[in-house]
């Protein structure tokens, strides 16, 4: 099939080795297209990577980064990596409260949406009472169509719904600012009733949460093996500094190696990145930039700990009540002592704490609700801009994959794919990107994961 751009051998050249950036490159390489993809740093992964730790010398991820089963294009572009053995996935939800209760979410043989319904009603965290509140906003939720609600935050539309305050708190933020990286009260409606209708809803392999057991310089590092066996090549300590224009047309990208041309051009950077990138021209002359510099971003702080002795054996725990928010268990080493990244996401009153402050926080939430240990070492990592802020009406300000500039594509977890900011929403921009430069249609990608009929009974006349 011709190319969108010209002829079917015209290069291509990608700004950035981030998740986006590394879909479109291997999308692109699985049709027998080379690219050259350069990236600023050292590694690739971007925000999804690693670091070399200087006191420990360890690998240690920036954050903590998960799956889902309903993440389709990020699997399929794992299993292109032939990384995905490199995931562990659970079925299992682990709440843990300040009094030692361990509840967990275990899926049952019921069909979807009731396939948790057993095992949330034998919860020990939650009264009768609030489980049916639940229970009425989570078909609700089925019900509701999540570009209908755009125009608000999902805390106002639980609070519609008659969710009261302790249930905001101790339930739905929970797996809110995890997914979405903002809490109820700030994070458009949208965003947050498609997590619960295509994840925890869905089915119980919609929900199954997938945890890299390799540090993601290992899990997106084989990107570049991929990329160069298809002809192409990846630069690192390349950055990126204008886009330069003419005639409606990409000329050339200037670096900080000096110009760089190419047919095809697709950007896979942060937003506020690409807004810099393209400057006051792109700005006037390319829809897709107008409206960058009117989303905002949202912080993670990561807490690296390592303790004297295991603390659990769960793969994971949400902590209730407290301001730690999800604790991943990340191994036990030779000596007996664990390793464990604690999560704190929508962390925008965290920013200005000093390390020190924020690992004796975690340190006390985790000794309230585990047994007792020595921690032995911890490292703090802020992602200040660690992903867009999905608030309500910044839908429409999410740029598109193509615009004016006929020769650029722009990839990134801020472009209108319909997710919020995930790896899935990014893998969804850079295949969107690949299919737009080749001009094939999506027709080999994989689909969203199919919902069960109960689900689709639920949801009819809502879709």
């Amino acid at each position: 099939m011709t190319s969108a751009c010209g002829d079917e051998c015209e290069s291509v050249l990608i700004v950035g080795g981030g998740v986006a950036g590394i879909a479109a490159a291997v999308r692109l390489a699985q049709r027998g297209r080379s690219v050259t993809l350069i990236e600023a740093t050292r590694n690739l992964g971007g925000r999804a990577g690693s670091f070399t730790d200087t006191q420990t010398g360890q690998v240690l991820d920036r954050g903590q980064h998960i799956t889902l089963g309903c993440c389709t294009y990020l699997t399929d572009l794992l299993r292109m990596l032939g990384a995905q053995e490199q995931i562990e996935y659970s079925r299992e939800f682990f709440f843990r409260s300040e009094g030692g209760v361990t509840d967990s979410l275990t899926p049952s043989r019921l069909p979807a949406p009731m396939h948790f319904a057993p095992s949330f009603v034998r919860m020990r965290q939650f009264s009768m009472s609030d489980k049916l509140r639940i229970g009425w906003a989570m078909l609700r939720i089925l019900r509701t169509p999540p570009a209908s609600a755009d125009h608000e935050t999902f805390g106002r539309l639980l609070r519609r719904w008659g969710q009261p305050e302790r249930l905001m708190r101790r339930f739905w933020n929970v797996f809110v600012v995890s997914a979405c990286n903002l809490d109820v009260d700030t994070v458009g409606a949208r965003y947050a009733v498609q997590v619960f209708r295509d994840g925890l809803l869905a089915g119980a392999s919609a929900a199954a949460m997938g945890v890299p057991v390799v540090p993601l310089a290992a899990l997106f590092g084989r990107a570049e093996d991929v990329i160069t066996a298809a002809g192409g090549g990846v630069q690192f300590s390349v950055r990126a500094k204008q886009i330069h224009t003419a005639d409606e047309q990409v000329i050339c990208i200037e670096t900080n190696r000096g110009m760089m041309q190419a047919g095809v051009y697709i950007t896979a950077v942060p937003h506020r990145q690409l807004a810099r990138l393209g400057g006051d021209a792109l700005r006037t002359t390319d829809d897709r930039f107008k409206h960058l510099g009117e989303i905002g971003t949202s912080p993670i702080v990561g807490v690296h700990l390592w303790f004297d002795r295991q603390i659990t054996a769960h793969p994971h725990l949400a902590l209730l009540d407290r301001e730690t928010q999800w604790v991943f268990n990340k191994g036990i080493d030779a000596d007996g002592r664990q390793h464990i990244l604690a999560v704190i996401s929508g962390a925008h009153g965290w920013l200005a704490k000093p390390k020190t402050e924020i690992a004796a926080i975690v340190l006390d939430d985790l000794r309230t609700v585990l047994p007792e240990a020595q921690c032995i070492a911890w490292r703090v990592v802020k992602e200040r801009h660690a992903t867009f802020a999905p608030v309500p009406h910044v839908e429409a300000k999410r740029p598109t994959t193509t615009g004016e500039i006929g020769n650029l594509f722009v990839a990134g977890d801020f472009c209108r794919v319909g997710w919020p900011a995930t790896m899935e929403a990014a893998v969804r921009s850079g295949y969107l990107a690949a299919d737009a430069v080749t001009g094939e249609r999506s027709g080999d990608s994989p689909g969203d994961l199919p919902r069960g009929w109960l689900v689709r009974l639920l949801m009819s006349g809502a879709m």
